[in-house]
């Protein structure tokens, strides 16, 4: 769910179920299930509802990754806050923060002026974010030709993972292939036998997934993978993995001679995996 999306589930919370006039959700469920039911202890909220958690003066739904849709009835408002923060317990106790800062610095119910500076500085920055440029790869260390198109075949792992690829192609662009079992083998659904692009410039590739671990992602709503990778020092490559709108792996991998040791990494889940093997001849 996209924030956009998020902000319109609040919205019509917010309005008690109604969406343009049309009860979409009974008035009485909005107003049952976001009033405390029990309370959750350990956590800063006073309590939770059914799937919201109950402030005094308003209530948020909170999920992984410091994916928040907030609703302060009062002030008339909906706030929604996306992010890749990963410890649970200290997420929905910092959310229950943030929402009494944001109701305690609303100082009038009116709009406020418009300052079109603030305004044209805030469109350049997010344009700055959508639109990066490319960062200058000098050149790839040595041990990126020699690793180019080696299949390292991986030893036992809780993941599931069984082999990595990398191909170099040049100094902007590389490209990774991870073999995993079969979805129907109910390991671990998400290792994509594909080949997943790599932005060396430090800026992400999009491939589009093509095989079965479509239509894993399809049930995510997540249409596409994006990953990019630098070098930091002669035998260490890291590489951002990211489905788009859901998880991100981060690998750390190390090389030498015909072996690779590295890491991985998952969040939001924060699972780290030990990864160890060989370049299989």
């Amino acid at each position: 769910m996209k924030p956009r999306d998020m902000a319109k589930f609040g919205y019509l919370f917010l309005n008690k179920g109604y969406w343009e006039g049309e009860e979409v959700v009974p008035e009485s469920w909005v107003s049952r299930s976001t009033k405390k039911h029990t309370y959750a202890e350990g956590w800063a909220a006073p309590g939770y509802g059914y799937q919201w958690w109950a402030t005094e003066y308003g209530y948020y739904a909170s999920g992984m990754g410091e994916q928040n849709i907030m609703v302060i009835p009062e002030s008339d408002m909906v706030i929604v806050t996306s992010g890749k923060y990963n410890e649970y317990n200290r997420v929905y106790n910092r959310v229950y923060t943030l929402l009494s800062h944001i109701r305690n610095a609303v100082k009038d119910d009116q709009a406020i002026e418009e300052n079109l500076q603030a305004s044209r500085e805030l469109e350049e920055r997010i344009n700055d974010i959508k639109n990066p440029q490319p960062q200058e790869v000098i050149s790839l260390p040595q041990k990126a030709a020699q690793i180019s198109g080696n299949f390292y075949r991986l030893e036992l792992n809780d993941l599931g993972i069984e082999g990595i690829r990398l191909d170099f192609e040049d100094e902007s662009t590389a490209y990774l292939r991870l073999i995993g079992p079969s979805i129907d083998d109910d390991v671990i659904p998400w290792i994509p036998d594909d080949v997943i692009e790599i932005g060396l410039d430090g800026i992400y590739r999009k491939t589009e997934i093509t095989t079965e671990y479509r239509a894993y992602l399809h049930d995510l709503n997540v249409d596409v993978v994006a990953a990019k990778g630098e070098w930091s020092g002669e035998n260490t490559f890291n590489l951002e993995f990211r489905e788009m709108g859901n998880f991100k792996y981060n690998f750390s991998l190390m090389f030498f001679d015909n072996k690779l040791t590295g890491t991985l990494d998952t969040a939001p889940l924060n699972i780290s995996e030990f990864l160890t093997g060989e370049v299989e001849n």
